[in-house]
């Protein structure tokens, strides 16, 4: 293995120096916060997750390729910037704390603050889980319709996802990530069910809804063929009861990295079912496809030779419309096209 490192490429050395400072540097500022607040923020979780994919995805992906020298020889040569990425995850981070630091959560948002403490009534909760699954289920319906429904869809799923199918005819691709609404509905109704609220009118309402919105978020992230994104869906629910049961501790987030060994076992496996390998892929390998993406569009806009001076910011809003109206009409492109 040492033997193996001392060839590696000069910058992936580099990407795992600044990978295993961002460990460091994420776990020990994550751990002053919860001894000084004695709970987790959201803002915490949120760095949590920087350190998990910029840090240790990166360390399994330095670790793969310092034992396979035919993968090492083919990325070392587009691994100019690679270890860029984890000190970008770092100014993130510093970035996330000084804006807490400056909003002061700890005083506005105390959960024991009267002012603060005011829960709308459940119906609402209701309401608007109901509005996002309608919302995510008609704006699918109508993308779906240009490809003969749901059904032929799903039997076109691949070919869209690698370019195959043509998608210039379907008016209505730019209503594809509005699925996404029925995620959020998932989660309402899970929460609204999790607090176990009396009346059996909101029981049946809450496990319906939860049910339709559950299994149609089945379909579109099958439909979308993420076997990443699906299993990281499945996680949602089981890690939203250890929250509610435990609250946002440190002790809670050691057990959430248990779910880790799920997608460990499921997600190699999954080649099988979606049919894109007949035999298991190397676990190694497979990991590494799936976590190498933030350098790849990393390398991918560096190879352009021309600086973006940060406009992708300012045209965020114009990748809502349809790529005919912010490509065709206004000119944009994106980093990695």
């Amino acid at each position: 293995m040492l033997h193996a490192c001392v060839g590696m490429d000069q910058n992936l050395i580099l990407l795992g120096i600044t990978s295993s400072l961002l460990i460091v540097f994420g776990a020990v500022g994550t751990l002053f916060r919860y001894r000084t607040n004695e709970i987790l923020y959201l803002a915490d979780w949120f760095v949590a997750a920087l350190v998990g994919y910029g840090g240790f995805a990166m360390l399994t992906f330095i670790g793969y390729l310092a034992a396979n020298p035919d993968a090492r020889l083919l990325v070392s040569e587009h691994s100019t910037l690679a270890w860029i990425y984890p000190v970008l995850c770092c100014l993130v981070i510093v970035g996330t704390w000084l804006s807490i630091w400056a909003f002061n959560p700890a005083d506005k948002l105390n959960p024991l603050n009267q002012h603060w403490a005011i829960v709308p009534p459940l119906m609402r909760y209701q309401i608007v889980a109901v509005a996002m699954l309608v919302i995510g289920l008609v704006s699918y319906w109508l993308y779906a319709r240009s490809y003969g429904g749901f059904s032929q869809l799903l039997a076109q799923a691949a070919g869209i996802r690698a370019g195959l199918v043509d998608v210039g005819d379907n008016p209505y691709t730019f209503l594809k990530r509005f699925g996404g609404f029925v995620f959020f509905s998932v989660l309402i109704f899970s929460g609204i069910i999790l607090t176990k609220s009396k009346g059996a009118l909101h029981s049946v309402l809450s496990w319906s809804g939860f049910s339709i919105s559950f299994a149609v978020s089945l379909f579109i992230l099958y439909s979308w063929e993420g076997r990443l994104g699906l299993v990281m869906f499945l996680l949602i629910v089981p890690l939203g009861y250890l929250l509610h049961k435990s609250g946002p501790s440190l002790k809670t987030l050691r057990r959430s990295l248990l779910l880790v060994i799920i997608p460990a076992i499921v997600l190699p496996a999954s080649s099988a079912i979606w049919g894109k390998s007949s035999n298991l892929e190397n676990v190694g390998a497979f990991f590494v496809k799936e976590l190498s993406y933030p350098v790849v569009s990393l390398t991918r806009a560096h190879e352009t030779n021309s600086l973006r001076y940060m406009k992708d910011i300012l045209a965020a809003p114009a990748y809502l419309f349809p790529t005919r109206v912010w490509q065709g009409i206004l000119g944009l492109d994106t980093a990695t096209d």
